[in-house]
């Protein structure tokens, strides 16, 4: 028989589970279970409650501010994107942060148009391959281009799968992986601050008439979209570094 897994200890009474079976009550004393409950939201909030209703609550908010399920992964049932993620002691049932999954959905779109990008770099290389054996861009032969295209391909599409899975595993409220959306978020802010500067300066405009580059003055265009995907990383960095200790606690 598994060992149980307490994650709300009472004076008499603990709460907690056995991995991959249910959600219990036990008796301190005797290590006994009193009660059992299903692996699911319902579940837990039957335990809870009935572990409440034994007068539990009080004590567990002194030994244990925090209790909740386990992690995704550990054999257990997940739990759904809208239940409970993790839970305090004193209230029952809490829900995940609203910043925490603002940032989530922002790190999945931002990684999502990267993978875009990305994908549209390799058609371009393939195009330019395959399609126009005279091209050069402003004096650089074919094969380069194509190089280039090639590992500006290779970059978006391993930053944007990496900040894509970011967000994904942040709105489970893995801490890792809430660090690596920081990190994306970041190396993304820091490209986009770049763009916005470069914008003031004289761009340089494409001429496909003759492959040259012409002088086209400051890109206003430019400017404004660097500056809301600028704007969009800095949220996700600020959101998740104030939202950490929900990550670190549950």
């Amino acid at each position: 028989m598994s060992s149980p897994t307490v994650t709300n200890p009472g004076q008499r009474y603990d709460l907690g589970y056995v991995e991959g079976e249910y959600y219990g009550v036990w008796d301190r004393t005797s290590s006994d279970i009193v009660e059992r409950f299903p692996l699911s939201d319902e579940g837990w909030t039957a335990a809870w409650r009935r572990w409440q209703s034994m007068g539990q609550g009080a004590s567990a908010a002194a030994t244990s501010e925090f209790g909740g399920v386990p992690e995704t992964g550990t054999g257990l049932s997940a739990p759904s994107a809208s239940a409970p993620m993790w839970r305090d002691a004193e209230s029952g049932p809490v829900t995940r942060p609203g910043g925490v999954t603002a940032a989530a959905v922002i790190l999945i779109i931002l990684g999502a148009l990267a993978c875009i990008f990305g994908l549209i770099a390799i058609i371009g290389a393939f195009a330019v391959q395959g399609l126009f054996e005279d091209f050069a861009l402003g004096g650089i032969e074919r094969g380069t281009v194509t190089g280039v295209l090639v590992v500006v391909a290779i970059l978006l599409l391993g930053y944007g799968v990496t900040t894509l899975i970011s967000g994904i595993k942040t709105l489970g409220l893995n801490n890792a992986w809430r660090v690596t959306g920081i990190v994306m978020a970041s190396i993304g802010a820091a490209f986009w601050l770049l763009g916005f500067v470069g914008s003031f300066s004289s761009a340089d405009e494409i001429d496909f008439e003759t492959s040259t580059f012409t002088s086209g003055g400051p890109n206003y265009g430019s400017m404004a979209l660097s500056l809301a995907m600028l704007a969009l990383n800095v949220v996700v960095i600020v959101l998740l570094a104030k939202n950490g200790r929900v990550f670190t606690r549950r």
